[in-house]
């Protein structure tokens, strides 16, 4: 009864402690579905598209499920390979971690663009903080 009592307990412990331990990630939605999904770690993945696939596209969301301070106030860069930035989104404010794109900015980027780099920002929401901003690369897209 008792050796019952704690594998139930432990069992609960690590299925708790195995929800808060979830991975960040980066994913693509394309016209409402998730099409590309990658793990973020201290080195950048490399996703490789074909132009092609975005001809017809209607609808472009980035969804970042990274932890949430809600000091900082988040928006993603889209840099070239020279990391000069190439445009610049805020983050959704309807739903954290959603980064909604200009479809035809996006078509405008990916025509000229042959590398793009995702730059994640963290900034104070407020200027009179006195915290550090952060810039993190999140993925490097190469476009054939």
């Amino acid at each position: 009864m008792i050796l019952n009592k704690l594998f139930r307990t432990s069992l609960l412990m690590i299925l708790y402690i195995g929800g808060y331990a979830q991975e960040s990630t980066i994913s693509a939605i394309v016209d409402g579905k998730k099409t590309h999904e990658k793990v973020i770690t201290d080195t950048p993945p490399i996703l490789t598209i074909r132009r092609a696939k975005f001809k017809n596209v209607h609808s472009l969301v980035l969804v970042c499920r990274l932890p949430v301070n809600k000091v900082y106030t988040r928006s993603v860069d889209f840099a070239n390979q020279d990391d000069l930035t190439v445009y610049h989104i805020q983050e959704s404010k309807l739903k954290p971690g959603s980064f909604i794109i200009n479809v035809t900015m996006a078509h405008r980027i990916i025509a000229k663009e042959k590398i793009v780099k995702v730059y994640l920002n963290e900034e104070p929401s407020n200027d009179l903080m006195a915290l550090p901003s952060h810039r993190k690369l999140l993925i490097e897209i190469h476009f054939i």
